[in-house]
C-alpha cells in the first residue's frame, strides 16, 4: 500500500470482487481438508500420464494457494485502512487458514501440486510457478520458514 487512499478506495471493489469470487468457489479438499481451487492446473506442465493421455488439470496448485493467500492479506490490510467490511475481514481470516499450504516434497522441494507428483514434472519442465512464494511474494524467506 502506498499511502493513497484515494486510489486505494477507487481499486478496492475490485479485490473485494475478486476475494468474494474465491470465497464463493474454493472447494473442500476430500483428502485433506483443506481448502483448494479446484479445478486448475500448474502453469506449462502435466503431472502424470494416464491411459496414455497427459493430464494438467487438478486441486489445488501451489501457487494458487500462494496467490491466494497473498490476495487475502492485502485485502485484509485494505479493508482495515478503509475501515470497511468488517465481517468479511472476518471470514477472509477464517478462510485463509483454512487454504492448502505450501508442502515439501519426498525429494525436499517446494511441492508444485497438493500430491506429490514432482518426477513427472523434473522430465517435463523447468519452470518455477510454484515458488511465487518465494518471490514476488514473501512468504517462503530464509529465516521466517
Amino acid at each position: 500500500f502506498t499511502g493513497d487512499s484515494g486510489a486505494l478506495s477507487r481499486n478496492y471493489p475490485v479485490m473485494k470482487g475478486a476475494v468474494e469470487f474465491f470465497l464463493d468457489t474454493l472447494q473442500v479438499d476430500a483428502e485433506t481438508g483443506w481448502l483448494v481451487t479446484n479445478p486448475s492446473q500448474s502453469p506449462e506442465v502435466t503431472h502424470h500420464q494416464d491411459e496414455g493421455e497427459s493430464v494438467s488439470i487438478c486441486a489445488g496448485p501451489t501457487m494458487d494457494m500462494q496467490l491466494l493467500r497473498d490476495l487475502f492479506d492485502a485485502y485484509r490490510q485494505a479493508a482495515k485502512v478503509l475501515d470497511r467490511d468488517a465481517r468479511l475481514v472476518a471470514r477472509v481470516t477464517e478462510v485463509r487458514d483454512r487454504l492448502a499450504p505450501t508442502r515439501v516434497g519426498h525429494l525436499g522441494q517446494i511441492q508444485e501440486w497438493l500430491v506429490d507428483w514432482e518426477e513427472a514434472a523434473l522430465v517435463r519442465s523447468r519452470h518455477v510457478s510454484h515458488l511465487y512464494g518465494v518471490f514476488p511474494s514473501a512468504q517462503i524467506t530464509p529465516r521466517g520458514t
